[in-house]
């Protein structure tokens, strides 16, 4: 699941970072499991977050939540099915940079 919020001229004025900046965050849920468990979630979230960022808007806070299925989708296929995950709930809500090939 994901949330994003446009960052406001206010926000991106002064000694907060610059507009053409993206803040992320990660949730992920006691429900999931341990916290080792929830750790290693956030760091596959952030690993693919990063390598993926120079394809996503500026100018937007993001905050990811992991669900359950998260967990056994890292399990049994690793942080590149993660990764086309992520990539498909960006493009869901308009927030890919558009490539060369695309229409826009």
């Amino acid at each position: 699941m994901l949330y994003y919020f446009p960052r406001s001229a206010e926000e991106t004025a002064g000694d907060v970072p610059e507009p053409q900046d993206v803040r992320v965050g990660f949730s992920v849920s006691k429900r999931i499991g341990t916290a080792v468990e929830r750790n290693k979630i956030k760091r596959s979230l952030r690993e693919v977050f990063f390598v993926s960022e120079h394809q996503v808007k500026k100018g937007f806070d993001l905050v990811f939540i992991a669900r359950t299925d998260l967990r056994t989708l890292l399990e049994e296929q690793g942080n590149e099915a993660v990764r086309a995950k992520m990539l498909e709930v960006l493009r869901k809500g308009n927030l890919l940079v558009p490539t060369e090939g695309e229409g826009r």
